[in-house]
Parts: structure tokens; sequence; C-alpha cells
């Protein structure tokens, strides 16, 4: 069901798809949904895609927690290169608080956004190792999220990083 939120997904893994694998596919012109998008699953391995001309490159909603995101190219994207957010429904088989918790990003490449390069909103514990990020249209935009970490990744000298909490 890619249309549940009234955006058309190139791949969607939805509701309780745990340790599957999607690799290898050629993934573009999603001018109005994500690339890859994954809800409210846990456990799965993302890895060798190309993602071109999605408004968000790599989605994460509703409690998605445990996937791995390795070796893809994201490029053009019309918003958010990755973007990981609590979403509005209950999740049936993630985290309880809804939040996308404990995925990796490792050895992506994340190439041109018109907006926000990463962008999560009460997502946590998630890792981003080893990617290369070049020509970001804005910032690394944290809100609400606890615990992310970057190492070893590559970003444009002037990349800007905006973190926003709560009191």
């Amino acid at each position: 069901d890619s249309q549940t939120d009234g955006q058309v997904h190139g791949i969607m893994i939805h509701r309780g798809v745990t340790n599957t694998t999607i690799a290898y596919n050629n993934v573009h012109d999603q001018p109005n949904g994500a690339g890859i998008a994954v809800f409210d699953s846990s456990g799965d391995s993302i890895h060798d895609n190309t993602v071109v001309g999605a408004e968000y490159g790599l989605r994460l909603s509703v409690g998605s927690a445990g996937n791995q995101f390795m070796n893809n190219t994201v490029t053009r994207s019309g918003q958010y290169a990755v973007f990981m957010y609590k979403g509005s429904d209950l999740p049936e088989n993630t985290t309880p608080n809804g939040h996308p918790t404990a995925n990796v990003f490792a050895n992506n490449t994340f190439d041109t956004t018109t907006s926000n390069l990463v962008k999560t909103t009460e997502a946590d514990g998630n890792v981003f190792t080893n990617n290369t990020f070049v020509h970001s249209g804005g910032s690394v935009l944290l809100q609400q999220s606890a615990g992310t970490v970057f190492t070893g990744n590559t970003f444009d000298p002037s990349q800007l990083f905006n973190l926003v909490g709560t009191t």
C-alpha cells in the first residue's frame, strides 16, 4: 500500500517487514514520494541501490528500527536525501514510541538536495558512518532526536548542522 499517505514511493516496506533485503535496484522519478520508504519495519538490509529524483531519497517512519542502509547512491532529492520521523500512525511492530531508532547508514553517497540534506524529527540513536554528502540545499536538521551519531563522513566544507531540542 504505497499511497496511504498521498505519496507514491518507488519501493516501500510496510508494517512488520523484518529481516528482508532490498538490493541492486534502480529507483527513479518519485517526485512526490520516497525512493525507498521503510514504515514500522525492522532488521532490514537496504544496500547497493540507486535512487534518483525522489522527493525523499530514503524515508523511515513509524518506529522503523535496526535497519541497515549500505552502499546506496541517492541523487537529486527534491527535499531530503534522508528523512526520518515519528509519523502519526501507531507502530504495531517496532518501537512503542514510534521513533525511528538504531538505524545505520554506512558507505552511502548522498548527492544534491534542494532542502535539508538529512532531516530527523523524533528519531533516536541513528548512526551515519563513512558516507559522502555533497551539494546540499540546506542543513543537516536534527529535531527532538537523541543520540544521533555522525562519524567518518565526508561533507562539503560549508555544510551546516542545525540541532533543535525541547525544554
